[in-house]
């Protein structure tokens, strides 16, 4: 009797833990050597990749991208303000991409991702007028969400191709 409660306890420890092995098995990864692909847009980041090891559960993807928002700050009568007032380097987000359940293949999903342009609001000075010339992006990271698990890819640094 004893041998027999001891032997259902060894197998029930054995199948929670095949059970819990199971549950964190997805490791999220770069298919293939090349790793994402990023394009500089002047004032967005384009970034495509291919993530494997995904499992078949849901989640979603995020990019983040760091870098340099060049602004031009321009009084009332037009002229430019004068040099030295660029602001610090900004993160800019893509917000998120969905990965849905059962949509991934063999654990693959491939993304398209890109960030959203700096806003410019509050830069300059009251009643001087700002635009957005460019942002030169220096880095940027993926971050993998599932199963209450993060995952940070990267960072992945520049230049990128325009």
């Amino acid at each position: 009797m004893i041998r027999r409660f001891g032997m259902i306890a060894a197998v029930s420890v054995l199948v929670v833990a095949l059970a819990a092995s199971v549950a964190v098995a997805a490791s999220p990864h770069f298919k293939g050597r090349t790793g994402p692909a990023a394009k500089d847009q002047g004032t967005t980041l384009n970034v495509t990749g291919t993530l494997a090891g995904l499992g078949q559960q849901g989640g979603t993807i995020e990019l983040r991208a760091e870098g340099t928002a060049l602004i031009t700050c321009t009084n009332p009568s037009g002229k430019n303000d004068p040099p030295g007032q660029q602001p610090a380097p900004v993160i800019v987000s893509s917000g998120e991409v969905p990965i849905e359940e059962g949509v991934t293949k063999s654990g693959n999903f491939t993304f398209n991702l890109t960030t959203v342009e700096p806003s410019t609001k509050g830069v300059c000075k009251d009643n001087f007028t700002a635009t957005l010339d460019d942002v030169q992006f220096s880095s940027f990271t993926i971050i993998v969400k599932q199963g209450g698990q993060e995952t940070t890819l990267g960072p992945f640094t520049g230049p990128f191709t325009p």
